[in-house]
């Protein structure tokens, strides 16, 4: 008898090894390089609210509305601050929202009072307790200035609100209307212009980023600053964390984008974009001042060091993300690369089920985390989206100990987190 329980011992503790060792291996990849998320909180969907002093705030708005064509209002992961705080932007009601902020643990600390919008995109939080929020206009409201609202952490009203011309403070506003002036521009204001051109003067916030030293950078499009060829011209400025004072503001093209890293450092993009075939084959990184050197990703000869993990097949140009120690988060997106019935999402509301029209919508999601020495740290596999946009899907703290990553599921919205290894 000995025998045979020494036997059945020794064969279970091989097997138990190799299922240890296997979904290590499954898992990390010979480099042990995937780290897994955990869920830090979970949200529940509702419909429309109309006291939203009472309702609990771990329910999200998921409810059709708008004129026909009817659209899809649900809550939007927008970013994170220094401290690991998560900022969802939640509809009450069409066109009308209010900014949550839990903490790193997933536990509800504030919310600030309702506020017009068609969506909300981009959090900036600096580490002296201001808020930009950058947003989509509702077109109706006609306005003149910038699609922008900054609060406080201890106030639940703005203590700015761009979106009229005349509440931008006056040294900003004449820096702007300067630099367009130098390139014969006007600002075009809403109210000046007819319904149907409403459009030319839809302002986009595209990157709203906070820094260490407590400044600002605000990337802004708009139709009417024109093109330079086929690349649209971009608003950046730089400010001060109160919006009292300009550091810097330029009007440039998009064609070699500009990027800020939380440690306050420029970086330049650089590609081999065909502009007749649209495809590229080879991207540059690097920092403003410094020598271009070696691509950072080379399709040619797919030397990166993810490169047998992540086939980026017909990828979109990444978006790129950094955080204060230097790393980079390349987030990648795609159409299927496989034959694939269109994904009918499907979300459970109270007793309501809404679903939406089938589509691939975003398409395939990726990510890669290289560290400065553009080694890789993890990745995230190619996963089928739902309503998760490139721009919310992936938030990496600006401390460099991680990122949040949210999944939209059939009865509930759950936000991972991702810890970076050592």
């Amino acid at each position: 008898m000995k025998v045979v329980y020494r036997f059945l011992f020794v064969t279970l503790f091989i097997i138990l090894f190799e299922i240890i060792f296997m979904s290590e291996f499954l898992i990390s990849g010979q480099n042990k390089k995937f780290v897994g998320g955990r869920i830090i909180l979970r949200l529940s969907y509702r419909d429309r609210i109309k006291n939203y002093l009472k309702h609990n705030p771990y329910k999200i708005g998921m409810f059709e509305g708008g004129e026909c064509p009817r659209g899809l209002y649900y809550c939007q992961f927008i970013g994170t601050d220094w401290d690991g705080n998560i900022y969802l932007f939640d509809p009450i009601d069409d066109d009308l929202y209010i900014l949550k902020c839990f903490d790193k643990n997933g536990l509800f600390k504030m919310m600030w009072n309702p506020i017009r919008a068609n969506c909300g995109n981009k959090v900036a939080v600096t580490r002296d307790g201001y808020i930009w929020v950058g947003l989509r206009w509702v077109v109706d409201d006609r306005l003149d200035g910038l699609p922008i609202v900054v609060y406080r952490k201890e106030k639940k009203k703005p203590v700015m609100n761009w979106y009229y011309e005349n509440e931008i403070p006056k040294s900003v506003k004449d820096k702007i209307h300067h630099i367009l002036n130098k390139v014969g521009l006007k600002w075009k204001r809403w109210k000046e212009l007819p319904d149907w051109d409403l459009s030319s003067n839809d302002w986009i916030v595209l990157e709203l980023i906070s820094t260490q030293k407590n400044q600002v950078y605000i990337k802004l499009s708009a139709p009417f600053l024109g093109t330079d060829g086929r690349y649209l011209k971009l608003l950046r400025i730089l400010l001060n964390s109160d919006g009292s004072q300009v550091l810097d503001i330029q009007l440039a093209s998009a064609r070699n984008p500009y990027y800020l890293s939380p440690d306050g450092k420029f970086w330049i993009v650089n590609s081999d974009f065909d502009e007749e075939r649209w495809t590229w084959n080879r991207i540059w990184l690097f920092e403003k001042g410094k020598e271009k050197g070696e691509p950072l990703i080379d399709r040619l000869t797919n030397k990166e060091p993810w490169a047998d993990k992540i086939i980026l097949g017909k990828a979109y140009f990444p978006i790129i993300r950094f955080d204060a120690k230097g790393n980079i988060y390349l987030i990648w997106q795609r159409y299927p690369q496989y034959p694939l019935k269109p994904l009918e999402p499907r979300f459970k509301v109270g007793r309501k089920t809404i679903v939406e029209s089938p589509r691939t919508f975003g398409g395939e999601q990726a990510l890669v985390v290289l560290d400065g020495q553009r080694r890789l740290l993890t990745y995230l596999p190619w996963r089928l989206s739902s309503v998760e946009h490139i721009e919310e899907w992936v938030h990496p703290l600006p401390d460099g100990s991680g990122f949040y990553r949210i999944e939209y599921r059939e009865r509930e919205a759950v936000i991972y987190f991702h810890p970076l290894p050592r």
